[in-house]
């Protein structure tokens, strides 16, 4: 929390204030449309979205964000992209 204040601070803003909330929980479900996008246009698959239109066929692949290929496969728990 305070080196958070202090980079505000140098960028001009001492007034800043820092809250950090725990409640709820911070979820991948909370990406909006827009997040998604944005995270996919940076070259990470972002997960599906929880709640889909229409019935989700199980197995359907995670969309790879430079070709949009469902041929796609997990290599690591903690990388961006699966292709």
């Amino acid at each position: 929390t305070a080196s958070v204040l202090e980079v505000l601070a140098r960028c001009g803003h001492p007034e800043g204030r820092v809250r950090q909330v725990l409640a709820p929980p911070w979820s991948s479900d909370r990406i909006s449309e827009r997040g998604r996008a944005a995270l996919a246009a940076h070259g990470i698959a972002p997960p599906a979205a929880p709640d889909a239109p229409e019935p989700v066929r199980l197995g359907l692949g995670t969309p790879c964000p430079h070709c949009g290929s469902l041929a796609t496969r997990p290599h690591s728990a903690f990388g961006p992209a699966r292709c």
